[in-house]
């Protein structure tokens, strides 16, 4: 979850999971929601941060990856901040009502 606090009360403003954990490879991947309201104010930000860092000196994974769709440029734009590159493209991957919408694979490579 993620949390902020406003006059000592906390609510929840989103969400930051792992998926697909795979502990042989190394590897997992990293899905994150922030209700609209409390977007491009830095949560998403600070919460992958805190994610990546938990991922790579804890887990000791090798890497991350995300799927963002190419009309989410606020999540595009968050992935690469964090240095993860774009190594694919997935071609009419997701059904947008009757449309077919393309879909960015982006991967964070441990440097150790």
């Amino acid at each position: 979850m993620i949390d902020k606090i406003k006059d000592g009360k906390r609510f929840t403003i989103g969400a930051i999971d792992l998926f697909d954990f795979d502990p042989v490879n190394k590897r997992a991947g990293i899905g994150i929601m922030i209700i609209r309201g409390e977007r491009k104010k830095g949560f998403a930000s600070d919460a992958l941060t805190l994610l990546i860092d938990y991922c790579f000196k804890t887990l000791r994974l090798h890497q991350v990856y995300c799927n963002i769709d190419i009309t989410n440029q606020a999540s595009y734009n968050l992935f690469l901040k964090h240095h993860f590159k774009v190594i694919g493209l997935k071609k009419d991957w997701l059904r947008v009502g009757n449309n077919w919408v393309d879909e960015y694979i982006l991967q964070l490579i441990h440097s150790i």
